[in-house]
């Protein structure tokens, strides 16, 4: 009973802050970079005026490491214990998106979650309503999910966009994206959702959602790792391999094991970049460090 309350009081605040939230485009802050870490760490932790946003930097990239390669439970929970206490840090300092990123991890309790995510969204997050949508909708209720992803949808969020299309073609019993769907995947794409440019382009075939997915999984933060090896097939497959290996590429600096081996593969036979046996090996070594058991293979033929 207590948690129903606690839970009704909460939407109710949600209405209050959503009044006052400003309209912000959050895809447009740099994507993190494994080698900036060092960077991001001394930028939140520094003694004068710590940068909340390098704190949520630093938690992504951590992020990515817990989930990159073969590692006992121990050490990726060390990892996500240190990517927690990046993000709770930034949440502190008052940057929206690291609130939504300490959210996240299971092990912090219901109560928890709804303090950091209100407070995103007293921020003017729409991530933060975005993440509440998914919380509404694991808990059963599909109709407010489906009004918090349209607000922050309205508000410059493209994947709250996509997730909200996404619902709406599952529950639609047509195999072809009707307009309304359509009309939501086009307003993701343009607000800077790499996959909202991929389904349209896989409904349409029109290259330009494929080249604009491209350009977009440089700068978008949820381009992780599925879209992205997705969205480097599909260059591929449109014969766009110059682009194509340069995604490939930046998905391996971003731990991503298939691109990793893709980049592998496409150095090995000079396709879309240079031939060179030598950087084929290395980046199989690496895809194979990462768990890709391909990419282990590539590497043992080379070494032949």
């Amino acid at each position: 009973h207590t948690n129903y309350l606690e839970i009704e009081m909460f939407k109710k605040t949600i209405v209050l802050s959503l009044l006052a939230m400003l309209c912000v485009s959050v895809n447009a802050q740099e994507r993190p970079r494994q080698d900036k870490f060092e960077n991001y760490v001394n930028e939140c932790t520094k003694f004068f005026k710590p940068d909340g946003e390098a704190c949520w930097k630093a938690g992504i990239v951590l992020d990515e490491r817990a989930g990159a390669g073969v590692k006992t439970e121990n050490e990726k929970e060390t990892i996500v214990t240190e990517a927690r206490r990046f993000y709770k840090k930034g949440c502190d300092l008052n940057f929206a998106r690291a609130c939504n990123g300490f959210v996240r991890y299971n092990k912090i309790s219901n109560e928890n979650k709804i303090i950091y995510l209100n407070k995103g969204i007293e921020l003017g997050s729409p991530v933060c309503i975005s993440a509440f949508a998914g919380y509404e909708l694991k808990n059963g209720n599909k109709q407010k999910a489906k009004e918090l992803w349209k607000q922050a949808c309205e508000k410059n969020f493209g994947d709250a966009c996509f997730h909200l299309s996404f619902e709406l073609f599952k529950e639609s019993n047509n195999k072809d994206l009707s307009k309304p769907i359509k009309d939501l995947l086009s307003a993701g794409c343009e607000k800077g959702s790499a996959r909202s440019c991929l389904m349209l382009y896989v409904d349409s075939n029109d290259v330009k959602y494929l080249n604009r997915s491209n350009d977009l999984c440089y700068s978008d933060v949820n381009c992780s790792e599925k879209p992205t090896t997705s969205i480097t097939q599909f260059l591929i497959k449109e014969g766009q391999l110059t682009a194509a290996s340069k995604l490939a590429k930046f998905g391996c600096d971003h731990l991503y094991a298939e691109s990793c081996r893709r980049y592998a593969e496409m150095c090995e036979v000079g396709q879309g970049t240079r031939k060179n046996k030598d950087l084929a090996k290395q980046f199989y070594g690496k895809a194979c460090d990462l768990g890709d058991n391909d990419g282990c293979e590539g590497f043992a033929r080379l070494q032949e």
